[in-house]
């Protein structure tokens, strides 16, 4: 291949475009136009219907292509998608998302804002827990594996940090009662998982506090990043009634003033730990031009 070629192919903004382009846009293309209608015509019922074209398309296919795609383009092994640690990473990235979010909602039940008032078991979790894990591997593996891991590899991990950050919240900025308190929950939350990469080198951490930080507020019967749609799926059905800078308000408990002060916290203690064994990565003219 020509020199200029390959200079251009290894540009971070080149890397990051064919990723999107490559992993994430062809399977959301193919499940769209292609998977779906196939499934619909053969007859499946709508549930299983997106349950089987998430894992096969999102869950399967596309990090495929991610590996298929960097491990010819960057010639190096993937291991963020490696199973050394994948177990490690899973625990710690559920049970510090299922520990936050409790925490939090332990603190708004003792202010007397949250309340649960029945408990409702259904096998609806089911599929949701099919579908929430699908979606949040799509996003993770394009905001950390594609767009943060390249922008650290070239401009440093505290660049890095903000512009995937600022990213993420932009991303979500359409979600309903979105404001400027919910954006800067939003981009610590994008910050706080990115650390978490920087400091496994792998996607399971993030992905599952991701999953699991989602999972478990539908679990306790909250609004969901402003989407109410969820709460017909929740374990628990729950009132959160209170002052908006307590509660979240409309955007829900992810946008109380507890969780940002909380989550920010958290995204402090694993930066520290990052540092301390050296996984910051410093920008330099040597990472741009790599």
């Amino acid at each position: 291949m020509n020199i200029s070629i390959q200079k251009f192919l290894k540009s971070p903004l080149v890397k990051i475009f064919l990723g999107i382009l490559i992993c994430i846009g062809i399977p959301l293309i193919l499940n769209k136009f292609a998977l779906k209608p196939l499934f619909t015509t053969i007859g499946l019922e709508e549930t299983v219907n997106r349950c089987i074209r998430f894992i096969l398309n999102l869950l399967i296919l596309m990090p495929l292509l991610y590996w298929l795609l960097y491990n010819k383009l960057e010639k190096r092994e993937i291991t963020e998608l490696g199973r050394k640690g994948f177990m490690k990473d899973m625990l710690a990235g559920l049970l510090l998302s299922a520990g936050t979010i409790s925490f939090v909602l332990l603190i708004l039940a003792l202010l007397g804002y949250y309340k649960i008032e029945s408990f409702h078991p259904q096998m609806s979790l089911i599929p949701l827990f099919i579908v929430m894990i699908s979606l949040v591997f799509v996003e993770e593996l394009l905001f950390r594996g594609i767009i943060y891991r390249i922008v650290e590899d070239s401009l440093g991990t505290n660049l890095s940090l903000i512009i995937s950050g600022l990213l993420f919240g932009l991303f979500h900025i359409t979600n309903e009662s979105m404001n400027i308190q919910s954006f800067i929950a939003v981009m610590i939350g994008g910050m706080m998982v990115g650390i978490m990469f920087t400091y496994t080198k792998r996607l399971w951490m993030p992905l599952f506090f991701h999953f699991g930080w989602n999972f478990f507020q539908i679990l306790y019967g909250v609004t969901l990043s402003g989407e109410e749609e969820f709460k017909t799926n929740a374990l628990l059905k729950s009132s959160l009634k209170g002052p908006d800078i307590f509660t979240g308000g409309k955007f829900g408990p992810e946008n109380s003033v507890i969780t940002i002060v909380l989550t920010f916290l958290i995204f402090l203690a694993i930066y520290w730990l990052s540092f301390k064994k050296g996984k910051i990565i410093r920008y330099s003219i040597k990472n741009r031009t790599s």
